[in-house]
C-alpha cells in the first residue's frame, strides 16, 4: 500500500508550497489566487468545497467498508484522531483568516459565509488528502491512473479554501501535511495489525 503515486504527487506538491511559505510568498499566493476569482467559478468552488465536510467523508467509508470492514475501522478511528489534532490546533493557536488579515483584499462572494479566526490549520484540506487516500487504497491497485484524479481531487479542495478567502496558504499547507502523517501511520497500522487480512477487495 505504501508504493501509491497519490503518496508521492501529494507529498511533492505540498513540500512545493511550504517552499513557497518559507521564502515568504504564503500571503502574496493567498492574496493572488483569492483576486482571480469571477462569479461563474465561485458557483462551482462554493459546493465543491463544501463537499469536503461530509460527502468526501461518507463516500470513501462507504466503499472501504464494503471491501474491508477491519482497514475502515482502523482507518476511522485514525481519522477521529486526526480530526481531534486539527480541532486542537484550531482552537489553541486560533489563527486569523484571510478576512482579519486584511479585509479591503478580500472579495465580495454571493452565497458564501466567510468563517472567522481558527484558521490554522484547514480542516478541509486535511479532510480531502485522507480521504483522497483512502480511495486510493482501493482502486490505485487495479487502476493506477485513479491516483492523480485523487490528487487533483484533494488540491483542488485545498485550492478552493484559498479562493474562497477562508484559508491562506498556510494553512492548507499544514492540512494536508497532517493528512498524510495520518494516512501513513493508519496503513502502517493496517499492515502491521493486520497482515494477510490487510488486503483490499478490487472492484
Amino acid at each position: 500500500m505504501f508504493n501509491s503515486r497519490f503518496l508521492l504527487y501529494s507529498t511533492s506538491i505540498i513540500l512545493i508550497c511550504w517552499i513557497f511559505v518559507a521564502t515568504g510568498q504564503n500571503l502574496t499566493l493567498t492574496w493572488y489566487i483569492h483576486q482571480q476569482g469571477n462569479p461563474q467559478i465561485d458557483k462551482l468552488l462554493i459546493p465543491f468545497s463544501w463537499s469536503a465536510e461530509w460527502l468526501i467523508i461518507i463516500i470513501p467509508f462507504g466503499i472501504l467498508l464494503s471491501r474491508n470492514w477491519r482497514i475502515s475501522l482502523i482507518m476511522g478511528a485514525v481519522m477521529c484522531l486526526q480530526a481531534g489534532m486539527i480541532l486542537f490546533l484550531k482552537y489553541w493557536i486560533n489563527a486569523p483568516r484571510p478576512i482579519e488579515i486584511d479585509p479591503t483584499k478580500m472579495r465580495s462572494i454571493e452565497h458564501l459565509e466567510i468563517n472567522h479566526w481558527q484558521s490554522f490549520p484547514s480542516g478541509h484540506t486535511a479532510i480531502a488528502f485522507f480521504m483522497m487516500g483512502i480511495l486510493s487504497m482501493v482502486y490505485s491497485k487495479k487502476w493506477p491512473k485513479t491516483d492523480i484524479v485523487f490528487f487533483l481531487f484533494a488540491c483542488g479542495i485545498g485550492y478552493s479554501r484559498i479562493y474562497l478567502g477562508q484559508h491562506s496558504l498556510i494553512d492548507v499547507c499544514m492540512g494536508g501535511s497532517i493528512a498524510l502523517l495520518f494516512w501513513i501511520t493508519g496503513m502502517f497500522i493496517v499492515e502491521k495489525t493486520l497482515g494477510h487480512q490487510s488486503r483490499i477487495q478490487t472492484p
